[in-house]
């Protein structure tokens, strides 16, 4: 409510990423200007007192802000604003480290191209479209604008449980529906999936992290309605698209561009390459950014330009297209993983680690994940690690007391992690022996889970 009411009297909205840590928070509010935050008790009990910033509880308890409905009683109906296509409406911020947010400002045009190809995926008056995926996402975001911008339903849930989704979509018929890697995984394996009547849900999306082959053919073969898998970025750019109902022999790829995006690979000099060479993608479409918040070098070192001037956003992944069109995605530039749909970053876990004085070094690096798509794991050394793991563990709880859950993350992974972290990735060309490995994800709260072992399977 608060963001679409925002929206319409032309007011920018960024919304709060529910991993952040409350420092994070505070450089997030100061990067945007923040002058009105609304949120809950819980988190706005940890924001510093600020008098020029208005607090709104939405959870309307009355603490240290202003309950939602004593504040909405007091404001006077505002005239809809008229918003001009390079207008921003949205700054979307992923956490790039503990001291920088790069929040990516979104304009009107952007929102309104997104719009515009909303029927394409199914979005119309008819549609009733339930999304998996927090509000606060870009996914979920897009999602909202097209199905209540063409007068469909829209579904909501306070957070992802697969029996309340199951009920859910049983219950308002839903037509379609956006879930990420790790809750196709879990729909899987809940025994309420094959005796719930989803006749009416047609049509599902994927988006956020890309399918491992077995899982996908698995809900091709249990959920047999149409399966679309996105991939794109929150500063736009383009978009690819793989319908896996239509060509299930490609699941090893992330499928063709959407209708009038541009993506092409570059070499590490900028240099556009033939399309079956490998090289870093860059993409454009309608639906570009304006560029991160208050960050003009950030802005300009994001984006290629090709011979005739026509801006291109660099996306970090390294891949080539294959004879059908089809792009193939073999790494990525950029020191970030993606875990269950969202973009981590080993720099805020490594700082975290670096806080415990039993650990002198680490090196946190990608693991291959079935049901996440890939989770962190830490080469730490430390003396006495194995002595203190669950204080080390402890590190990556959440704060204002919130306790983390041990991962099952498995022992045989450490080798593959150890392999990449001796072959590949910058941050881990570190010369040390690990002395103990931990292995970090994030439950569905988005809380880090952590585990310690000792490194019997490192050597």
């Amino acid at each position: 409510m608060a963001n679409l009411g925002a929206t319409r009297a032309g007011v920018v909205v960024a919304p709060r990423p529910p991993s952040a840590t409350v420092e994070q928070l505070i450089g997030l509010a100061a990067n945007a200007g923040v002058r009105r935050l609304c949120t809950d008790a819980e988190i706005g009990a940890h924001w510093p007192v600020d008098a020029t910033l208005t607090r709104v509880l939405v959870d309307d308890r009355d603490a240290q802000g202003i309950p939602w409905s004593t504040w909405l009683a007091g404001v006077k109906a505002a005239t809809p604003a008229t918003l001009t296509p390079q207008a921003p409406v949205n700054i979307i911020y992923s956490l790039k480290s503990i001291d920088v947010s790069k929040g990516v400002l979104q304009s009107a045009h952007m929102r309104c191209a997104q719009l515009q190809r909303a029927p394409v995926g199914g979005c119309g008056p008819d549609a009733v479209t339930l999304p998996a995926i927090p509000l606060y996402s870009n996914l979920t975001l897009t999602c909202l604008f097209g199905a209540l911008g063409l007068g469909g339903t829209l579904v909501l849930m306070a957070r992802f449980d697969v029996g309340r989704y199951l009920a859910l979509a049983a219950q308002h018929r839903a037509t379609q529906s956006l879930l990420v890697l790790v809750q196709f995984h879990r729909l899987m394996d809940h025994p309420d999936l094959e005796h719930t009547d989803l006749s009416a849900l047609h049509r599902k999306f994927s988006a956020g992290a890309t399918f491992a082959a077995a899982l996908e053919t698995e809900v091709l073969r249990r959920w047999p309605v149409e399966m679309t898998e996105y991939r794109g970025m929150t500063e736009g750019g383009g978009r690819t698209e793989l319908q896996a109902h239509r060509f299930p022999e490609e699941l090893q790829t992330i499928g063709r561009p959407s209708a009038g995006n541009d993506i092409r690979p570059i070499d590490e000099k900028g240099l556009e390459l033939s399309l079956d060479t490998v090289g870093e993608m860059v993409e454009h479409s309608a639906t570009m950014m304006s560029g991160y918040h208050g960050l003009p070098d950030v802005t300009r070192g994001a984006e290629w330009f090709d011979a005739e001037g026509k801006c291109f956003i660099c996306t970090g992944d390294v891949g080539r297209f294959d004879a059908d069109g089809f792009v193939v995605l073999v790494g990525r530039r950029k020191a970030m993983l993606i875990s269950g749909g969202f973009n981590l970053y080993p720099s805020d876990l490594e700082a975290v680690l670096q806080q415990h004085p039993a650990v002198d070094d680490m090196a946190v690096v990608d693991v291959p994940s079935s049901r996440s798509g890939e989770t962190p794991a830490a080469f730490v050394v430390g003396r006495g690690l194995r002595h203190r793991r669950g204080r080390v563990a402890r590190m990556c709880q959440p704060p204002a007391g919130k306790v983390a859950t041990a991962g099952r993350a498995r022992a045989h992974r450490a080798t593959a992690a150890q392999r990449d972290w001796k072959g590949g990735q910058a941050r881990a060309r570190r010369q040390f022996r690990p002395t103990g490995l931990l292995t970090l994800r994030l439950n569905p709260q988005r809380h880090i889970e952590c585990t310690a072992k000792t490194p019997t399977c490192i050597g």
